[in-house]
């Protein structure tokens, strides 16, 4: 029986397929639920390249506080359309996290003590997507990898 599970979601149509499941489980298993976004953080990854001035990380901050909110009224609506379409009764926190997506996703999960990770494949055939095997390979905990629904 899993008693917390975190859903990983990159907001795109590929991944409610991972939602609508993830919900539906955690429903099933009476766990508690979060689902969890996480905004890359370009600017660190970049700093190697030029240099980072304090304007830049002014703008920067002032970009990822807007992003950060618009994120979080998406992953509420996603959230709220499959719990309409689906009929479910469940609690759901939501977090956004910044950083390397998989290892956010990871982190989350220790640190919330979740039993399992929900996240969706990338919708390209044979494959899983590149956050989507990290996270499998480093969370130490079972993942469910749900594929996306190709249009067909």
């Amino acid at each position: 029986m899993y008693r917390h599970i975190l859903i990983a979601t990159d907001l795109l149509p590929t991944s409610v397929p991972a939602l609508r499941d993830g919900l539906l489980f955690a429903q099933s298993q009476r766990a508690s639920v979060a689902v969890a976004y996480v905004i890359e953080v370009w600017m660190v990854e970049r700093q190697w390249f030029t240099r980072v001035s304090k304007q830049d990380v002014a703008f920067h901050e002032d970009f990822l506080a807007r992003e950060e909110e618009a994120v979080s009224r998406e992953m509420h609506a996603q959230i709220d359309r499959t719990r309409s379409e689906q009929r479910l009764d469940i609690a759901v926190e939501t977090l956004v996290r910044h950083g390397r997506a998989a290892d956010e996703i990871a982190a989350l999960a220790a640190e919330r003590g979740c039993d399992l990770i929900v996240i969706g494949t990338r919708g390209r055939p044979n494959t899983l997507g590149s956050v989507a095997e990290q996270v499998v390979r480093i969370a130490g905990r079972p993942v469910l990898v749900v594929p996306a629904e190709l249009a067909r």
